[in-house]
């Protein structure tokens, strides 16, 4: 029995993750970047250079599972892809930094309880719509991420508990 075709994902479920996470990074370095510009914080463009090699890594770990067909390496892409860009960029960047920041402003909380929530030092309050809605839509690209990554897992669970009974039946 070939173990490596045993557990490995669907390409479409690869193929699909590995465009989202690309799509991701390429939307928040655009977003970083204009906002770098926009509010003269060239601290912003640090994401393109650390998001840049957080990319070439997980990548490399798809690459390593491609060509080692070693599950370790299918799991730190997972890991990776999931944790820096589905939750770092896609849920704490654009649900909590954009989403929520602008459905509370925009629905009137305090400016005392923004700027508790949201450090000016930190944070701009919405005042640029292409800013505001390129943040938000790192949202929805994470939240897609997340969604194949997730069932890039299931389905190596599935294959791998249908293996391990497959082979206590025989």
């Amino acid at each position: 029995m070939n173990y490596h075709r045993a557990f490995k994902p669907d390409l479409r479920l690869l193929i699909g993750s590995l465009v989202a996470t690309i799509s991701i990074y390429i939307l928040t370095a655009l977003h970083h970047a204009y906002g770098a510009w926009l509010y003269k914080t060239p601290w912003r463009l640090h994401i393109l250079y650390h998001g840049l090699l957080l990319l070439l890594i997980t990548g490399a770990f798809l690459l390593l599972y491609e060509w080692r067909k070693k599950k370790v390496f299918l799991y730190l892409y997972l890991a990776a892809a999931g944790l820096f860009f589905g939750g770092f960029i896609g849920v704490y960047e654009g649900i909590y930094n954009h989403l929520l920041k602008n459905i509370l402003f925009f629905t009137g909380l305090s400016t005392a309880n923004m700027h508790w929530l949201f450090p000016p030092s930190l944070y701009e309050m919405p005042n640029d719509w292409l800013f505001e809605i390129t943040g938000v839509l790192q949202a929805l690209f994470g939240l897609v991420q997340l969604h194949y990554l997730v069932k890039i897992f299931r389905e190596i669970n599935l294959s791998s508990n249908h293996n391990r009974i497959k082979t206590q039946e025989q």
